[in-house]
C-alpha cells in the first residue's frame, strides 16, 4: 500500500498456515503485478505451485520470510525463490539484531533500490558502494556536480540499521546451528510429549521435503473440542506460560477500516484466527520449562 499497490487477499491451507496455491490463481487479474507469499511460523510455502503460477501470469513473487530463517523447500532455502525476499531479524526473531532485518536479493537493480530507499532515497548506485566497503573510495566521489553520497533521487525512508546491530547479527549468525538445532529440538519434544492431544489439539507438521524452522509453536483448538482456545490460553497464562494468537490480519483495526469486515470471505483464516495460538519453543528454553508446558496443558484437558 505505500508502494501504491492494493493488496489481494488469499485464504490459507488449514494445516500449514500458509497461503494456498490451489487459492492464487482466481484471484489474479490484469491489474496483478506480484505474490507475496508469507513463510508463517518458520513453515516454508509450498513454492514450486506458487513459482509456476507466477511465471504462467508473468508475476514477480516477494517473499516474506520474517518468521522462517534457514528453513527449506525441497532442499533450497527460503528466500531463494523469488525476485527479492526480506527477513526480520527484531528482538524475538531467530536471529536478532535487536531491531531491523534483512533483505536480499540477486538482482542488481532491485539491490540498488533496496539501499537507496533505507537510507532518504540517495543515488549512490556504483558496485564500489553496493559492497558497503569502507576502505574503498567511491569512483564518482567529486566528479560530478553534486557528490552522490548526497543526492537523494527518491522519497526514501531513515530504515537502516547500525553497526552494533550489525555486529549482534553476524554474532548471532556464527552460532545458527546451535539456535536451529535448539528449536527443532525443542518443537520436537513438544510434539512427541503432546501426541495424546491431537483429538482436540492441532499440532505443528510439515510434509517431508520442507525443513520448519520452528519460530514458535503453532496450536489449533479443533472444532470436535468441548472448550474454546480462550479458555485454554487464560489456564495457560494463570500458570505463567506466555501464549499469543496467530496473529490475525483481517480483523486488525486498521484493516478493517480500510477493506471493511472481511474476514468471513477467507473461512480457514478466520478459523485459526479464532482458535489457534502459540507458545514458545525458544532455544533457550529448557526441558524442564517445556515440561511445565506440556503438563499444564494436560492438566487442562483432564479438567
Amino acid at each position: 500500500m505505500h508502494a501504491g499497490l492494493k493488496p489481494v487477499f488469499v485464504d490459507v491451507d488449514p494445516v500449514t498456515y500458509n497461503m494456498d496455491p490451489a487459492k492464487i490463481e482466481e484471484k489474479i487479474t490484469e491489474n496483478t503485478v506480484g505474490i507475496i507469499p508469507v513463510h508463517t511460523f518458520g513453515q516454508p510455502c509450498d513454492m514450486d505451485p506458487i513459482m509456476d503460477i507466477a511465471k504462467k501470469h508473468k508475476l514477480w513473487v516477494m517473499e516474506d520470510c520474517a518468521e522462517a530463517h534457514f528453513a527449506t523447500y525441497k532442499g533450497k532455502k527460503i528466500g531463494s525463490f523469488g525476485n527479492i525476499a526480506a527477513f526480520s531479524t527484531y528482538v524475538a526473531h531467530t536471529i536478532t539484531t535487536g531491531v531491523g532485518g534483512v533483505i536480499t536479493t540477486n538482482n542488481q537493480q532491485m539491490a540498488e533500490i533496496s539501499r537507496s530507499l533505507i537510507a532518504h532515497g540517495r543515488a549512490c548506485t556504483c558496485e564500489v558502494c553496493l559492497a558497503s566497503d569502507p576502505r574503498k573510495v567511491c569512483p564518482l566521489r567529486m566528479k560530478t556536480q553534486m557528490d552522490k553520497r548526497f543526492m537523494m533521487v527518491r522519497m526514501g525512508y531513515s530504515y537502516r540499521i547500525g553497526e552494533l546491530e550489525g555486529a549482534i547479527g553476524f554474532d548471532q549468525l556464527e552460532n545458527k546451528d546451535i539456535i536451529m538445532g535448539n528449536r527443532k529440538k525443542n518443537a520436537a519434544y513438544l510434539t512427541d510429549k503432546l501426541q495424546d492431544t491431537q483429538d482436540v489439539l492441532q499440532l505443528p507438521s510439515a510434509p517431508d521435503y520442507v525443513e520448519h524452522s520452528y519460530m514458535m509453536y503453532p496450536i489449533v483448538v479443533k472444532k470436535e473440542a468441548d472448550f474454546t482456545r480462550e479458555a485454554l490460553t487464560h489456564f495457560l497464562e494463570a500458570h505463567n506460560i506466555e501464549t499469543r494468537p496467530m496473529l490475525p490480519l483481517l480483523n486488525q483495526p486498521i484493516y478493517q477500516e480500510i477493506f471493511g469486515d472481511i474476514e468471513k470471505d477467507y473461512p480457514v483464516a478466520e478459523w485459526i484466527d479464532h482458535n489457534g495460538f502459540y507458545v514458545g519453543c525458544h532455544h533457550g528454553m529448557t526441558t524442564k520449562e517445556l515440561d511445565v508446558i506440556i503438563e499444564t496443558i494436560h492438566e487442562f484437558l483432564h479438567k
